[in-house]
């Protein structure tokens, strides 16, 4: 479990999107479960940066902005509630639910986001602006969802 946390450590780079989430998860978990301080620090310091530059004061975030896919939107709040939810039963630093980040961001108002899609108030067509060339790729192969 550490081995797996220290190769998170040591990446050399990892997007700053729905895997910088999934990465913090990873040394937050191993951080807590082993008492280890520089895991847990590292995960919250992630944490925070990750809110501060990867989600928008508008609710979105740069997975949604890249993607236009609420999928994806979805994917990097998943991890981060899990945090929030179970990590800060060990300590209580890691409830960043309504952590506002100095632009105007938080996971709270991106949950709020998805809501109005969830109850179906809202529908949203997914992929129409994407950035991304293999979500062009897939459109061009008549995947419908794409």
């Amino acid at each position: 479990m550490h081995r797996i946390a220290q190769m998170q450590l040591d990446r050399p780079r990892t997007p700053n999107n729905n895997w910088q989430a999934k990465r913090m998860k990873i040394v937050g978990i191993v951080g807590c479960i082993t008492q280890n301080q520089p895991m847990k620090d590292f995960a919250l310091s992630g944490l925070k940066e990750h809110i501060n530059t990867a989600y928008y004061a508008d609710s979105t975030c740069r997975d949604l902005v890249q993607r236009d896919a609420l999928h994806y939107h979805i994917s990097g709040l998943k991890p981060l509630l899990s945090i929030f939810i179970n990590l800060s039963k060990f300590d209580s630093d890691f409830d960043l639910f309504d952590y506002i980040a100095p632009q105007g961001a938080s996971v709270e108002k991106s949950v709020a986001y998805v809501l109005p899609f969830a109850t179906g108030k809202k529908v949203r067509k997914e992929w129409t602006n994407s950035q991304v060339a293999l979500d062009h790729q897939r459109a061009a192969s008549s995947l419908e969802e794409y």
